[in-house]
């Protein structure tokens, strides 16, 4: 089945049953495409897309001083050509990094005293803002002279999230659901029950205060809140003390009928028969409007809006227009302002007062309606608002349906309990908008708790927590979880775009902030969570789905750590605008970039996830690029990661590798990408499948989906039997559902994995046969790969996986071709290729020159040696392996060595885990390794003197120092052993001998 390709490649035969639907991808592109996003050095300056780097400076400048006559507005960045490449900054210690240079315009502006603003100056100017690191081709940074590696991280997505306490807060086991909005950036917002039902609100988990302080705060009235969350029923007094309701389906399943209801002379429900979807379905067909009530229910249900008589006649002001009879009635808050808005607009507050006099409250929302208090005999005592109502000559009324059925009295509850309604008669504290001046003021107590409050400082306060596109963002992922939850996937999702904010004229992120709309669908939907009236629509969410954690790259992690910079650059700037006279200024005397290149030194050198690079053989190398870690800068710490973290999870499956993971205390926590794997635009992890039509067969049509997308997919497994012509030979398949394995029907498959490759990393699918292996030792198996150091004499596996090759090409071990053509030169430093595939540029001589790297030392102090495998003559095509590198044979990965293993007793001498090794693997070099090692020797000043290098050591033989040379330094190609004097030096000592005290001065 294999073919050969060239003679120098080693033939390889197939025997897997499966064909692969696509072949491996890059597996450094994790890496390369996300520092890319961020620089975009591709792309021409004017066609920049508001990603990485231009992101951070858009929404960063423009920045203004404080008397707002003058501004800094960025037009655009460059970067220059690195001073060194790659090899010269390894040798010199030195960080392999682009000046970047930004064109900045300083705008001096002119004000009338009509306030008008016009443009008085423009200074435009590229100013040097220190080096950015680059990336090398094989996905590293060079810092300080030493390879380091940026690890992706795994954390948890901005968004809103559902849970419960899992019935641990009370006694009784009873489950208790929370809410919780986490931004990118900005405030945290939580809402839980307590075990009173009482839903209560925390900002940034400080003190809890009632969620309807929220909801006032937002500008909403106690009837505006009560009908946003609640159904309505709507209630109609008949003659003689009836009453009935309007036939609303959903509220009645499991009552009882008051009296039979009938259409014509059929009979639908009999008196006292219960309610059931039978008896409900017969009424709906019959077109029944309304049912009889029991009249002595009606007290006791609570009044959806607030009712206003007139008691006296009320005229406009100035004028003899009538507004309001005396007697007539006002429902709610709506039908008032829209009567009486224009014209309290034109009066003071006494005057308002005085209006409002003239107004009597029969019943306010939220408040239950009472029945009439009798006596022993019978007789009326105290009139109740129900007999108000009547004799008012109010007919119908709508009422709040607080069944349990539906959210039940929990948010009533919490109204009632917040503290805020004014007195119920007191219509001007209604007018003046009252309770929400006293919610902010609340809020603002608990988030400042020592300061006095004032209403101007609540107000912007409240402000700036969920709507200041500056101090909150949710980000485009934030903004596509937060609908795909509240307004469900099938609700075409907002669109993520740049808006001009009218206050302070930057430009943000539309979509980027809390609004109303969300915070109310966050309430309702834990209400509804909480009645758990539609447990497929309502549901908690798993915060180890991998639809909740996104991945955080590299570009990612570096653009963050600008934005910091530029932030506390931008203070200083500030500062400088408004202390000198701008005049005479330029940009670049304004700019001090130091904070920025702080930032960015710091972060790449010290940061949790900046490591160095684990370089001991190309395996190795790839692993830690493609790994995923939870620990970091706002991430999980070690001490505090539960069992559930650390987990397998379902949506694991082709994202995350099930086995590569360490065996220690970071367990789960650092975990590896899965071969196919790929991550997203919005950072989540995508795994490909092959695409099954409607009539069953099997495309070769790929498509990537996340663990959101892949939710109602049933996907079957690769290995699933085909036809010649694609289609399921089985009735029925081994699929996935649901996030369970399944046996289904082949008509319901939708999916089909593409490789069985697919759900392990790279590590793990380097080891045959893997399925035959326990987990444990397939885990310690991929872990150990990784150990292996090069060997002098490399030896390909005679039995392989099909990997070996990508995983010596992606890793940068090997020389690939960049193009096609004929050796013309070969040596061991380099390889020079002709080529007749020439590009436009007129510079192209055709020759490509392979520069072949010799004895270099590794982070882990291994050997790295390329030698060709290619000769004079041979024609070489595009992407084909010209050199090898350290573990690698002809273009394949080779970790060890094929030897014969016997298993058997041999005297007692390979008792346990003691092993017996032939004479013949150490006399042939089999196991042989090569280590460079590196010593550095540092003659200093001392207060007594210089240190001196030398070969002239007191009180050291001559046969110690028989390999140094005049200068005290060991020769080049002496064979020394442990122990041996490598550098001569001494160091001048005092004559008397210093006491403690001395010493420590």
């Amino acid at each position: 089945m294999g073919s050969k390709v060239t003679e120098r490649l080693r033939l390889r035969r197939d025997y897997s049953k499966l064909q692969k639907a696509q072949e491996v991808p890059n597996l450094i592109n994790i890496q390369r495409e996300s520092y890319e996003h961020f620089l975009q050095t591709n792309r021409p300056i004017d066609k920049r897309e508001d990603l990485g780097l231009q992101a951070v400076f858009k929404s960063v400048f423009p920045i203004r001083d404080y008397n707002d006559t003058a501004s800094l507005e960025y037009v655009s960045y460059n970067l220059g050509d690195p001073k060194y490449d790659v090899l010269e900054c390894h040798e010199r210690g030195m960080t392999w990094a682009a000046p970047l240079k930004v064109t900045i315009q300083l705008v001096l502006w002119d004000t009338s005293p009509d306030g008008a603003r016009q443009i008085r100056d423009i200074k435009e100017q590229e100013v040097y803002f220190g080096e950015i690191p680059l990336m090398t081709e094989n996905g590293t940074f060079m810092v300080n002279g030493t390879e380091r590696v940026i690890v992706s991280q795994l954390h948890r997505s901005p968004g809103v999230f559902f849970d419960h306490d899992k019935g641990k807060s009370h006694s009784s086991g009873k489950l208790l659901y929370n809410a919780r909005i986490i931004p990118y950036r900005g405030s945290w917002l939580d809402m839980e029950f307590d075990v009173k039902d009482v839903l209560h609100v925390r900002i940034d988990r400080r003190r809890k205060q009632h969620a309807t302080v929220l909801l006032r705060a937002l500008g909403m009235r106690s009837e505006e809140i009560l009908s946003k969350f609640y159904r309505l029923d709507r209630i109609r007094f008949g003659k003689a003390g009836a009453a009935f309701k309007k036939f609303a389906p959903m509220h009645l399943e499991g009552q009882r009928a008051f009296k039979e209801v009938k259409k014509g002379q059929k009979v639908l429900v009999k008196a006292g028969q219960k309610y059931n979807r039978a008896v409900v379905r017969r009424m709906k067909e019959a077109e029944i409007d309304e049912i009889e009530i029991d009249p002595e229910t009606v007290p006791g249900m609570v009044c959806a809006k607030t009712i206003i008589e007139a008691t006296e006649d009320i005229e406009a002001p100035g004028s003899d227009q009538l507004i309001v009879e005396s007697g007539e009635i006002l429902v709610g808050w709506d039908q008032i302002l829209n009567v009486l808005g224009p014209t309290l607009e034109k009066l003071s507050e006494d005057d308002v007062r005085e209006f409002f006099s003239k107004f009597n409250v029969v019943v306010a929302a939220g408040e239950p309606l009472s029945a009439d208090v009798v006596d022993a005999k019978g007789r009326v005592k105290a009139e109740g608002t129900v007999s108000t109502l009547r004799d008012l000559g109010i007919h119908e009324l709508d009422v709040l349906y607080l069944s349990e059925a539906h959210i039940g009295e929990s948010l009533l509850k919490t109204l009632y309990g917040d503290g805020l309604e004014p007195e119920r008669d007191d219509l001007t504290s209604h007018f003046f908008n009252f309770p929400r001046g006293e919610a902010l003021i609340e809020i603002y107590k608990r988030i400042r708790p020592g300061d006095p409050p004032r209403i101007e400082t609540a107000e912007a306060n409240f402000h700036n927590l969920f709507f200041n596109p500056e101090r909150y963002d949710l980000s485009a992922v934030g903004r596509l979880k937060v609908d795909f939850k509240l307004h469900g996937a099938g609700r075409e999702q907002r669109k993520i775009g740049k808006k001009v904010d009218a206050a302070s004229g930057s430009e943000f992120t539309e979509g980027g902030t809390l609004t109303k709309d969300d915070i109310c669908e966050t309430v309702r939907y834990l209400l509804e969570l909480r009645a758990s009236t539609d447990p497929v629509n309502y549901t908690i969410d798993d915060i180890d789905h991998l639809g909740n954690r996104r991945v955080r790259s590299v570009g990612e992690l570096i653009e963050n750590q600008y934005r910091l910079g530029l932030v506390r650059m931008e203070r200083a700037i500030k500062e400088r605008m408004s202390i000198q006279d701008i005049e005479t200024l330029m940009p670049q005397d304004l700019i001090n970039y130091k904070p920025v290149s702080a930032v960015i030194k710091e972060f790449f050198g010290s940061s949790q996830l900046s490591q160095f690079m684990d370089q001991t053989n190309p395996l190795s190398e790839i692993t830690h690029k493609r790994r995923l870690s939870a620990l970091g800068p706002g991430g999980l710490t070690r001490e505090r990661a539960g069992f559930e973290v650390r987990d397998v999870h379902p949506t694991h499956y082709g994202r995350v590798c099930p086995i590569e993971t360490p065996e220690g205390p970071n367990i789960g926590l650092i975990s590896s990408l899965a071969t196919y794997a790929r991550v997203n635009e919005f950072g989540f992890v995508e795994t490909p499948y092959r695409v099954v039509d409607d009539n069953g067969k099997v495309t070769n049509r790929i498509t990537y989906l996340t663990a959101m997308q892949e939710e109602r997919q049933v996907i079957a497994q690769a290995n699933a039997r085909l036809d010649e012509n694609n289609h399921f030979i089985d009735e029925y398949v081994s699929a996935r559902k649901n996030n369970e394995f399944q046996r289904v029907p082949r008509e319901e498959v939708t999916l089909m994995d593409v490789s069985p490759n697919q759900l392990v990393s790279v590590a793990a699918s380097l080891i045959p046969f893997l399925e035959n292996d326990d987990a444990n030792r397939a885990l310690m198996g991929s872990n150990m790969q990784r150990q292996a150091v090069p060997l002098l004499k490399t030896s390909a596996p005679l039995v392989g996986t099909g990997m070996e090759k990508v995983v010596a090409r992606d890793s940068g071990a090997t020389v690939v071709a960049k193009r096609a053509g004929i050796v013309e030169a070969v040596d061991a430093t380099r390889i020079v290729l002709k080529s007749d595939d020439l590009t436009e540029d007129p510079l192209d001589t055709g020759v490509d020159i392979y520069n072949l790297i010799k004895y270099q030392r590794s982070n882990q102090n291994t050997c790295i040696n390329q030698r060709p495998i290619v000769r004079i003559g041979d024609t070489v095509v595009a992407n084909e392996v010209i050199a090898d590198g350290q573990s690698t044979d002809r273009g394949e990965l080779a970790l060890g060595q094929n030897v014969l293993v016997a298993f058997m007793p041999w005297q007692g001498y390979n008792f346990e885990d003691s092993i017996l090794i032939s004479e013949n693997i150490v006399r042939d070099d089999v196991f042989t390794s090569i280590h460079i090692e590196e010593f550095e020797c540092i003659a200093r000043d001392t207060k007594l003197g210089k240190e001196e290098i030398t070969r002239d050591i007191p009180n050291v033989g001559e046969e110690a120092l028989k390999n140094l040379d005049e200068s005290g330094i060991i020769r080049i190609g002496a064979e020394v052993a442990s122990g041996d004097i490598l550098v001569g030096k001494v160091t001048p000592k005092s004559e008397t001998q210093l006491s403690p005290e001395e010493k420590l001065l």
